[in-house]
């Protein structure tokens, strides 16, 4: 009897120990990579509107909406960035989608997504996909891609999302 709680007391005190060092390792890296995100993230800005010469940052975290960014040029919103995310066939997608001022869609940029290859990451290979962030407007339909019809249909509804933020707040 003894020996189990000799055993048990050294079981938790190695537990305590492992608690500890994953704590004191979060504390240290947690910053670390937040700001390697930021820069990450304002390097694709950067790639989608690269005449912008400052990005303004706001948390919105409506449904499938968690920031949007306002490009300017001259004192001037020239664009506005929204950073969606949803769930795709077996992973969470972040992308970005730019809007200029007049309603069309000015760019498209994948943060994040872990889906199918071959299938599902055509959201990021496909340039026939993205082209569409291009040549639409916030008013016509978004396309999916057959064979990554879950990817894009859960992209699709959080693209809609934003654009219909935008219809709403930029009339």
């Amino acid at each position: 009897m003894k020996k189990i709680i000799n055993l048990a007391i050294f079981l938790g005190v190695i537990c305590v120990i492992a608690a500890g060092a994953l704590y004191f390792t979060n504390n240290i890296t947690a910053p670390i990579i937040a700001q390697n995100q930021k820069e990450a993230t304002e390097k694709l800005l950067k790639e989608i509107i690269p005449d912008a010469q400052e990005f303004k940052e706001e948390e919105i975290k409506e449904g499938s909406l968690v920031k949007v960014y306002y490009a300017s040029k001259d004192d001037k919103v020239i664009r506005t960035i929204y950073e969606v995310s949803t769930y795709g066939f077996q992973s969470n997608i972040n992308v970005l989608v730019a809007i200029d001022d007049t309603g069309k869609y000015a760019g498209f940029q994948v943060i994040e997504q872990a889906e199918t290859p071959g299938y599902g990451t055509q959201i990021q290979t496909s340039t026939d996909y993205q082209k569409q962030f291009t040549t639409k407007t916030v008013d016509d339909p978004i396309d999916t891609i057959t064979g990554s019809t879950v990817s894009t249909a859960a992209l699709k509804e959080a693209i809609e999302e934003a654009a219909a933020h935008f219809k709403e707040n930029n009339k």
